[in-house]
């Protein structure tokens, strides 16, 4: 993952702790071979919601590779949460604006 996915997701960390539901978000991530079996069964060990959450995107998301922050987006839209993937969406261009790297964006709602 690349430092500034990491950044916007650690800077949006309680936003996502109070707006996001990861029931149905962590099998679009499986899915998508970001979270291993053994990563949901490790998420289901967090005593809440919340720190369910600060596991995937503080620890999990960061070691899942390039199209992690990609998938996650992917998975927030594809299960009714577009208000959580649109907001890290907006944050990803300011981010990419202001360091005026060239990376497209390209995500898929299925």
């Amino acid at each position: 993952m690349n430092a500034y996915h990491r950044e916007i997701l650690q800077e949006n960390l309680c936003y996502l702790q109070e707006n996001v539901s990861l029931a149905e978000v962590q099998n679009y991530l499986c899915q998508d071979r970001i979270l291993s079996a053994d990563d949901i069964e490790r998420l289901a060990t967090e005593k809440t919601e919340k720190d369910r959450i600060r596991q995937l995107v503080v620890h999990m998301l960061p070691r899942a590779g390039q199209h992690a922050f990609a998938s996650f987006v992917n998975a927030l839209a594809n299960t009714g949460q577009s208000h959580a993937s649109d907001r890290l969406t907006e944050e990803e261009k300011k981010k990419l604006k202001k360091g005026k790297q060239k990376v497209s964006i390209n995500y898929t709602v299925l």
